[in-house]
């Protein structure tokens, strides 16, 4: 064989199958509690408590936990009976920075509260008027706690309006901010790639000021099903609460160019309920 020329070998086709999950493992669900403020009736307040897995919990992550609590949650699941500080206690060399690492939690502590407004500002699109109390119950880093999990209170103006007696509720967006594709996104001409597929979920319940019962309530109630995108919306009254159940699905990350349309037609029917109200009329 002349030197340097490389033997034919025969050809063979391989094939990997990438890992990828499904929409189940990458999930958002909030239980929503709101109620109007009876000091000024145009102001909402909001108790939302918000569980994310998978991919949906990452970017929320980076906001919400602090080293402090990542460590305190690792140190407990590896049974590591010292503190962090008790640690750098036993080290002469570390010892010295104590002061200012515990300096830098406790600031870290009091600065939490604007990460919270950046998690809210994330989920409505707009800030809040105040945030009354958060708490993160899990950071959802260790395999017997994998969600993150956090609540907070605050109160929102702007999703209320007055008609004469009656209120104006923009029920619809209660379920937060919604991607609304401009026309180059809506007329794509090659596949597409999402992150993942997903699913969002919102339980809210919304407590009727005393004196007044709703109206248009059947305008809530949307639903579209097809291979790559899901919206369930439904409402109902129990008594002087409104309950919304609300389900949105990515059902794959990979959307042929073709099929495309499909998911657009989730995608309008999340932002048609969106754009819906109900009025709130006084007895």
């Amino acid at each position: 064989m002349e030197k340097g020329k490389i033997k034919d070998q025969p050809v063979v086709d391989a094939f990997f199958k990438l890992p990828e999950t499904t929409a189940g493992q990458n999930k958002s669900l909030m239980n929503i509690n709101v109620s109007f403020s009876e000091d000024n009736p145009l102001e909402l307040l909001i108790s939302r408590e918000a569980t994310t897995s998978g991919s949906l919990k990452e970017s929320t992550q980076s906001i919400l936990v602090t080293y402090e609590d990542w460590d305190k949650t690792m140190r407990k699941h590896l049974s590591i009976e010292d503190t962090k500080e008790q640690e750098m206690q036993k080290s002469k060399q570390s010892r010295k920075y104590i002061e200012e690492m515990n300096s830098n939690f406790e600031k870290r502590r009091k600065d939490q509260v604007d990460s919270m407004k950046v998690e809210i500002y994330n989920y409505h699109g707009f800030n809040p008027k105040d945030v009354i109390e958060y708490n993160v119950t899990s950071i959802g880093a260790i395999p017997e706690n994998p969600d993150l999990k956090y609540n907070v209170k605050y109160t929102v103006e702007g999703l209320v309006k007055k008609a004469g007696n009656n209120i104006i509720l923009d029920a619809g967006k209660l379920i937060g901010s919604q991607w609304e594709p401009t026309p180059e996104e809506r007329n794509r001409k090659i596949n597409a790639y999402l992150p993942t597929a997903r699913i969002y979920e919102n339980e809210i319940q919304v407590q009727l000021p005393a004196g007044y019962e709703t109206q248009g309530l059947e305008t809530l109630n949307k639903s579209v099903d097809n291979e790559y995108g899901l919206f369930s919306a439904s409402a109902s009254m129990e008594g002087n609460t409104l309950k919304i159940n609300v389900r949105k699905e990515y059902k794959k990350s990979f959307i042929p160019v073709a099929e495309w349309e499909k998911l657009m037609e989730m995608l309008d029917k999340t932002n048609e309920f969106g754009a819906q109200s109900v009025v709130l009329k006084k007895i």
